[in-house]
């Protein structure tokens, strides 16, 4: 088990404080996502995972804050107004290759053009992964999904590729309408 992280000296305020971060160009913030406020982002959600229930999705938001928020949680990424733009599961996780390495999962990120939102959305995960003491970070994300500015972003924030992931649906998880929803699991 690893120890809890401790704050950066002098940290004087950060996603555990219950502030909302400027991510960089004044046009996004980050805030932590509790189970109980899942509803606000359910509408980005659903738009890439149509087969996701807002009930799926309230399950979802629970199971990924459960435990301590210096361990896993959900993050937003909002404009200056609140609305969501891009949110994303984190956990940190013990591994041989590093003492605390923050795993980002289930990146869900509105389509707008340019490369800001990338850019914010990877800004805020340097953030968090400093705020929780982790040098090493994985951003789980499917390949279809990425787009060239989101390839871009993250090749300037110094992500490559590396290793390789399997993965199916059981058979026993599928239905007659398809595979379950990707966030049910």
């Amino acid at each position: 088990m690893l120890p809890d992280p401790l704050p950066a000296q002098g940290e004087a305020h950060g996603l555990f404080q219950g502030d909302r971060l400027d991510m960089g160009d004044g046009a996004y913030q980050a805030r932590l996502l509790r189970a109980d406020e899942a509803r606000a982002a359910y509408p980005l959600v659903s738009l890439e995972h149509p087969g996701v229930t807002l009930d799926l999705w309230r399950a979802f938001a629970r199971r990924a804050n459960r435990g301590a928020p210096r361990r896993r949680g959900l993050v937003a990424v909002t404009d200056r107004r609140g609305t969501i733009h891009a949110v994303f599961a984190y956990q940190v996780e013990a591994g041989l290759s590093a003492a605390a390495a923050l795993r980002v999962s289930d990146l869900v990120m509105g389509r707008l053009p340019g490369g800001a939102l990338p850019r914010a959305t990877l800004a805020c995960i340097d953030r968090l992964a400093a705020e929780l003491g982790s040098a090493t970070v994985t951003i789980d994300v499917l390949d279809a999904a990425l787009t060239p500015e989101d390839r871009a972003a993250l090749g300037e924030a110094g992500f490559a590729a590396c290793g390789v992931n399997f993965s199916r649906v059981s058979p026993a998880r599928s239905s007659p309408a398809g595979p379950a929803a990707p966030l049910a699991g």
